[in-house]
């Protein structure tokens, strides 16, 4: 076992799992992966359109598009500390305030939310 643990002391709803490695000529095994809570999950989060993120990688703005509401945005630093919240509504979030670094971005709309991975370089 190279690694286990919870997603993070806060409730975070995990949409995609991303495994990276740098590529030095050896190989990487994934197995046994175990996922729990899956009965929280509502017909909403099953039914809800696709919401994408774009420019990714960005160092200024990200734009968001979904065909549906956009309630609220959150994004959280690689430590799970909320760093910027947005209420209105928008399509176009600025980022230019934000160190460098990994972030998850959380998109609130109204029939559901996702969240997702995003770069500041």
């Amino acid at each position: 076992m190279v690694h286990t643990s919870p997603l993070g002391s806060k409730v975070v709803r995990a949409n995609d799992l991303n495994f990276e490695f740098d590529n030095d000529g050896s190989g990487f095994i994934v197995d046994n992966i175990i996922i729990r809570d899956m009965d929280q999950m509502a017909v909403s989060d099953v039914s809800r359109s696709q919401i994408s993120i774009y420019p990714n990688p960005a160092s200024e703005f990200l734009n968001i598009r979904t065909d549906d509401k956009i309630k609220s945005v959150r994004i959280y630093s690689a430590t799970g500390n909320l760093v910027k919240t947005e209420n209105d509504h928008l399509s176009i979030l600025n980022i230019a305030s934000l160190p460098k670094g990994n972030y998850m971005i959380t998109i609130e709309t109204d029939k559901g939310s996702e969240t997702k991975k995003i770069i500041k370089k």
